[in-house]
């Protein structure tokens, strides 16, 4: 006796299994969300233990003026009608130092966030991150010599901070080809160290 084959409903099979599917997905945003608060707190404190750091060393942060001084300013969007100079009242402002320390706290604020996202230091931190990141704190330790020297410099030379444009021209070049000199020379350092390429950990 034949039996009938069973009836199976096509459209329930085909139908995606939408509680089971949401699930990771909402904890996968939730662990992002919560890594990018707590980066963000990690900034903050990283930014001021550093501050600190430099500050017991001698080293301003911020600079509060004995009087308002006028400091020109770019306003507008670029090459359009709109764009146009104007100059802005300070009475403090922060130093090249500060500047630094901004950016190596958010390097290590991105680092700490994926740490939270992934729930896994050794898979983040492996040997080439320990070196780039080491890169930029011996890095941002150079940068915050320079600018040392280049106040050293101005002391000497009052001509160089008697025009703005002169200051800001001579900072400019000097840290930009200080940085691309570190950042060869930590390259070179970390290749004859066998350190490994990107994706090649």
């Amino acid at each position: 006796m034949r039996m009938a084959p069973a009836v199976t409903d096509l459209s329930k099979r085909n139908e995606p299994a939408t509680g089971h599917m949401d699930r990771p997905v909402r904890h996968e945003r939730l662990r992002f969300y919560l890594a990018g608060a707590l980066a963000i707190l990690f900034g903050l404190f990283c930014h001021r233990c550093l501050a600190s750091v430099v500050e017991h060393l001698g080293i301003a942060t911020w600079i509060h003026f004995d009087h308002p001084v006028t400091q020109p300013i770019l306003l507008g969007e670029v090459g359009t009608p709109s764009q146009r100079w104007s100059t802005v009242t300070l009475t403090d402002d922060f130093t090249d130092t500060n500047v630094f320390l901004t950016i190596l706290s958010a390097v290590l604020a991105y680092y700490f966030a994926r740490v939270c996202y992934r729930l896994d230091v050794a898979t983040v931190m492996n040997r080439r991150a320990r070196w780039l990141l080491g890169g930029w704190v011996v890095g941002t330790a150079v940068m915050i010599a320079i600018s040392q020297g280049l106040g050293v410099v101005a002391r000497c030379l009052p001509w160089l901070v008697s025009s703005y444009w002169v200051a800001g021209w001579v900072g400019l070049v000097v840290w930009a080809g200080s940085a691309n000199l570190f950042a060869t020379a930590w390259g070179k350092v970390m290749r004859w160290r066998g350190v490994p390429e990107a994706g090649h950990d």
